[in-house]
């Protein structure tokens, strides 16, 4: 019942943006076809025999749910990658962490300030990953111009982040009430956060659009014919050239 009335609506959404739209003076659109992915999957796939730095990978509040659960992405990842090296800023979390696994590649790290820089005995990275992290900081710019001065030149950063478009967003509004983690102070679309990351010196090589699921579930027909209604942006960003 709830796909089916899903399906009706976006039918009729489509039918009356094509009027209400069609002058729209502020279009933008993506390069290429964004896909609609388990973010997941999609992950563990591209950490697989990486170097990886992971930010906020302690998941609080979540820690020891994921930890007895084996559902932690940081403790799935470390079974694929090369290596992984966890930093998060909440040092209730990392000691809760370490105390449940005895895994020592931690650290407390704060992206808003650099006092506390990753330890000269730490790998290079062969790839950044930032799971849910730049929607919690008051200030992103900040953020992402201190991982520019971290990141190795060859190192791919990858982020993920709430989409403003996702279909609960828009489910919640027609209720007339706003879905939003009460840490939250930013929505990012992918102009919005495009943008963002040129001012930081990077550039956004790939933008798709991912689900929230448990590994190995796909999103279904109706979803995957509309990937901008996904859960979280997944974008992979390089420094800029110039």
């Amino acid at each position: 019942m709830k796909w089916g009335s899903a399906w009706v609506a976006l039918k009729a959404m489509r039918v009356f943006s094509r009027y209400y739209m069609k002058d729209d003076a502020w279009k933008r659109e993506m390069q290429g076809t964004p896909r609609l992915l388990n973010r997941a999957d999609y992950l563990l796939d591209l950490v697989k025999g990486k170097k990886v730095w992971h930010f906020g990978f302690a998941d609080a509040p979540f820690t020891t749910e994921r930890v007895q659960q084996k559902k932690l992405l940081h403790m799935r990842m470390q079974a694929v990658a090369e290596d992984v090296y966890g930093l998060d800023y909440d040092a209730d979390a990392v000691a809760l962490y370490t105390q449940l696994t005895g895994d020592e590649k931690v650290q407390v790290f704060d992206l808003m300030d650099l006092e506390g820089a990753v330890p000269a005995n730490v790998f290079a990275p062969d790839l950044v990953l930032l799971g849910e992290v730049m929607e919690h900081l008051p200030d992103p710019m900040i953020a992402l111009k201190n991982l520019h001065m971290l990141l190795p030149a060859s190192a791919k950063l990858v982020i993920t982040v709430p989409n403003v478009f996702a279909l609960q967003n828009f489910a919640a509004a027609v209720q007339h009430y706003e879905s939003v983690h009460p840490d939250h102070y930013w929505y990012y679309s992918p102009f919005t956060f495009s943008k963002l990351a040129a001012l930081c010196g990077f550039t956004v090589t790939q933008t798709d659009f991912g689900m929230y699921y448990g590994q190995g579930t796909q999103p279904n027909s109706l979803l995957a014919g509309n990937a901008w209604l996904g859960d979280c942006l997944i974008m992979v960003l390089e420094k800029s050239k110039n």
